[in-house]
């Protein structure tokens, strides 16, 4: 087994934890968890709803998934976490299945359950005081090529 590579990505949104955005190990890459925060500010309220939350959480995980040169149709499975299921699960399939290419869905695990307010790993969304709806996912690939990962168009060495 190789020796993993942890990287913190420039474009990606704000680590408020200590994590690391990618971790690549022997051809896979896990992407960290993301949440329903603004990736320019994560001071930010969190937007209102499910909809609006879900839409935050997909723009960070592209937004990570682009500084290492991949997209969406990279993705094979994915986390999902609702803080309020039964209410949010029907508008959040909606909204996540909208991002991805019809009849190519990665795996994906979808639970409910509360998390403790900026309590934050793999896979975890925040919840507030308030109890809001949020989601975050979290996904890995394998390489297809011998060729290294590219981290901002920057070929990555081993």
């Amino acid at each position: 087994m190789g020796a993993p590579k942890f990287m913190m990505l420039d474009a990606a949104p704000d680590a408020c934890a200590p994590y690391s955005h990618a971790v690549e190990i022997d051809g896979w890459l896990w992407i960290t968890g993301q949440m329903p925060n603004y990736a320019d500010d994560h001071t930010k309220p969190l937007p209102e709803g499910i909809e609006a939350q879900t839409r935050n959480v997909m723009h960070n995980l592209q937004i990570v998934l682009g500084e290492l040169g991949i997209g969406l149709g990279n993705v094979v499975q994915t986390r999902a976490f609702l803080t309020e299921f039964k209410r949010d699960y029907e508008n959040f399939n909606k909204i996540y299945e909208s991002y991805f290419e019809p009849g190519k869905l990665p795996a994906r695990t979808c639970i409910g359950g509360s998390i403790p307010r900026r309590t934050w790993c793999f896979g975890c969304s925040p919840s507030s005081a308030e109890s809001c709806s949020s989601a975050a996912t979290s996904c890995w690939r394998r390489r297809q090529t011998n060729t290294p990962w590219s981290v901002a168009g920057r070929p990555r060495t081993r």
